[in-house]
C-alpha cells in the first residue's frame, strides 16, 4: 500500500468512518485535484474513467457522509451546486481560501492573521467558525 492511500485509511479512520474501496477512491479523486473543487458528478466520472464500478447515489451518500464527518469542505457555486474538496486536517495550519465562482479556481491563503482577522470578524457577526478552513467566494462577474 503506497503512502497516499495510508493517509487516506487514517484520515478515515480518526474520523470513525470504515475505509472502504468507494470511500477511499473519492478521496483520492478529490486529492487529485486539488486545489480544484468537484461535484459528485464529476468524482463519479473520474472513478469510473478509473474503473471503479459504483453508482452515482453511491458517491452522493459517500461525499455527504464525508462531509459531516469534516473530512471534506461543501461549497456552492452561483446556480447551487454543490462541490467538494479536501478538508484541512487538525493538524494544519489554519488558511483562507478564495474560491472564484465563475472559475471554480482557487488559491489558498496560508495567512495567520488574515485568518484569525476573519474568525473576530464572524465572531462579531454571531458567527462561530473557529477550528475551521474558512472560504471566501468571489462572485462571478
Amino acid at each position: 500500500m503506497n503512502a497516499v492511500s495510508l493517509t487516506l485509511l487514517q484520515r478515515l479512520r480518526s474520523a470513525g468512518v470504515t475505509p472502504t474501496a468507494a470511500r477511499i477512491g473519492v478521496l483520492q479523486v478529490l486529492e487529485a485535484q486539488d486545489p480544484r473543487r468537484l461535484n459528485s458528478e464529476e468524482i463519479f466520472r473520474e472513478l469510473r474513467r478509473r474503473g471503479m464500478r459504483t453508482s452515482l447515489s453511491t458517491v452522493y451518500r459517500i461525499t455527504q457522509r464525508l462531509h459531516a464527518v469534516r473530512l471534506l469542505l461543501r461549497e456552492l457555486d452561483d446556480t447551487g451546486k454543490v462541490h467538494y474538496r479536501l478538508q484541512w486536517t487538525r493538524h494544519e495550519a489554519p488558511c483562507v481560501r478564495v474560491v472564484c465562482r465563475r472559475s471554480g479556481q482557487s488559491v489558498q491563503l496560508d495567512d495567520v492573521d488574515l485568518h484569525a482577522g476573519l474568525i473576530a470578524a464572524a465572531a462579531r457577526a454571531g458567527l462561530n467558525v473557529a477550528g475551521r478552513t474558512l472560504v471566501l467566494e468571489l462572485p462571478a462577474l
